[in-house]
């Protein structure tokens, strides 16, 4: 009989911890990231911003690879020529370092803007959780249109 008691409780526990989830799945929402991402008219004018960058690098990068094909056709040493590659490289590096960091800053405020119009729709909507649209197998309440539509105003 003890045994039944206790049996009871644990059933009893188990459902009254189980109330939570269902009462708060209303409240779930998910977005597309993906689709936000390249909905958004920011990511095209950064990913403009970033190939002008990128290609600004790849023209001073064939310039200098032309500078080592003169000094190979003119039958410079391998010595030398091996300096020039370490040169080219030593000066291209900051460049290089330059593209990734504008990289990372563009999709960094991407990012935020996405995140703060996110939250804003899920609070306007009384959403209080907010996932990627990719972890969502059944249910939720879709903000991605939502979402787009205010980063865009």
């Amino acid at each position: 009989m003890n045994t039944f008691k206790k049996m009871g409780l644990v059933i009893l526990a188990i459902v009254i911890a189980a109330q939570p989830v269902a009462v708060f799945a209303d409240n779930i929402g998910y977005v597309d990231l993906q689709k936000v991402f390249l909905s958004y008219s920011e990511t095209q004018n950064a990913k403009e911003n970033f190939e002008k960058k990128q290609g600004e690098l790849k023209k001073e990068f064939e310039k200098r690879q032309q500078k080592i094909e003169k000094a190979k056709k003119k039958g410079k040493s391998q010595k030398d020529i091996q300096k020039l590659i370490e040169k080219m490289e030593k000066e291209l590096e900051p460049k290089q370092k330059e593209l990734v960091e504008l990289n990372n800053k563009l999709m960094g405020t991407i990012r935020k803007d996405i995140l703060k119009s996110a939250k804003s729709i899920a609070k306007q909507y009384g959403v209080d959780v907010v996932l990627d649209s990719q972890v969502v197998l059944d249910g939720g309440f879709d903000l991605t249109d939502f979402v787009i539509e205010k980063l865009n105003k």
